[in-house]
């Protein structure tokens, strides 16, 4: 049986069975109903599960939305080496494209009694509208990198990507640029707070209409595509800001091969300061979020949560501008 069998029968939080498989201290009613459980089914705890919260192999379970994404990778291989120094292993979920497998990648973590759950990416405000992913998170110290859950033991580091679309946009026009758009390939939170500033920041200078918001795929396809449409739509443009470095890739691709002066005819803005931002011709401005600062930072209050079992406050990053050839 797994932890997540023997909470569900007994009526309690998958972390109250792994409190009481490794002898820390639960309520008497919940220690009565778990051992009734276990004496039903005869069940001997693994000595390696047991053995994964003791001092010499304490885990912590992280899950991605998409390891593949430059910023994504970067956020939690920082996280993985931050907890190694502290000791820690490391298990390592990449949902990518099964969002809605998530109830079954955390009953799995869950099954190797980790210490604490590290989410990295908006996309998992999205757990606050699932009541079995909620109830099983109970009682489990978790970290959420530019995302929120309403759980008393979940804590938060967000990025204000608001305000990093609102520098884009004062940039740009302090520069003249008048006929700016955003390329978006997404509506998670993160994205949906970037298209606000956006759009508030246009509207300050009377320049925002619906048409300034051109939705596409993701990648660097998505940035090439995006760019097209607006040749196609005959839209007059001069400044085009990412919601991610990688469109912002396909997006300068595509302007070169057909003509323009990226920098010059036409501004482009990325986002999130990936390695993608360094390898384009020109090199791309961007939107620096700090992800390794992120991660370090989320490391810590994990870390101090397992520790010594306290709250802690919810942190924002302000991003800053990182000029270079692209605008």
């Amino acid at each position: 049986m797994t932890i997540y069998e023997i909470a569900k029968e007994a009526k309690t939080s998958p972390s109250s069975v792994s409190r009481y498989l490794n002898h820390v201290k639960i309520k008497e009613e919940t220690k009565k109903r778990i051992e009734a459980v276990l004496k039903k089914y005869n069940f001997k705890p693994n000595p390696l599960a047991r053995g994964l919260v003791s001092k010499s192999m304490k885990t912590i379970g992280i899950i991605t939305i998409d390891i593949r994404n430059n910023h994504y990778a970067n956020t939690a291989y920082t996280f993985e080496q931050e907890f190694r120094k502290r000791g820690y292993r490391i298990i390592i979920f990449n949902i990518a494209d099964h969002f809605e497998r998530s109830t079954e990648y955390i009953r799995n973590l869950l099954s190797y009694n980790v210490a604490g759950i590290a989410l990295i990416g908006s996309i998992f405000n999205q757990f606050n509208d699932n009541t079995e992913i909620m109830n099983m998170l109970k009682g489990i110290p978790v970290v959420c990198a530019n995302g929120q859950l309403n759980l008393p033991n979940a804590f938060s580091l967000l990025s204000d990507d608001k305000y990093g679309c609102e520098l884009s946009v004062k940039y740009l026009y302090e520069k003249g640029r008048r006929n700016i758009f955003l390329i978006v390939d997404s509506y998670t939170d993160s994205a949906l707070n970037k298209i606000a500033g956006f759009k508030e920041s246009l509207s300050r200078y009377g320049l925002y209409s619906d048409k300034n918001i051109i939705k596409t795929y993701s990648g660097i396809d998505g940035g090439a595509i995006a760019v097209k449409m607006l040749k196609k739509l005959n839209c007059d443009f001069d400044a085009i800001v990412c919601i991610e470095d990688i469109l912002a890739v396909g997006t300068i691709n595509c302007l070169k091969e057909l003509g323009y002066d990226v920098g010059i005819d036409v501004d482009v803005i990325g986002f999130n300061n990936t390695l993608y931002a360094s390898m384009t011709h020109p090199s791309l401005t961007t939107v620096d979020t700090k992800p390794k600062l992120q991660a370090e930072l989320l490391s810590e209050m994990l870390d101090d949560c397992i520790k010594n079992s306290k709250s802690v406050e919810t942190i924002t990053i302000k991003p800053e501008l990182v000029l270079r050839k692209s605008a």
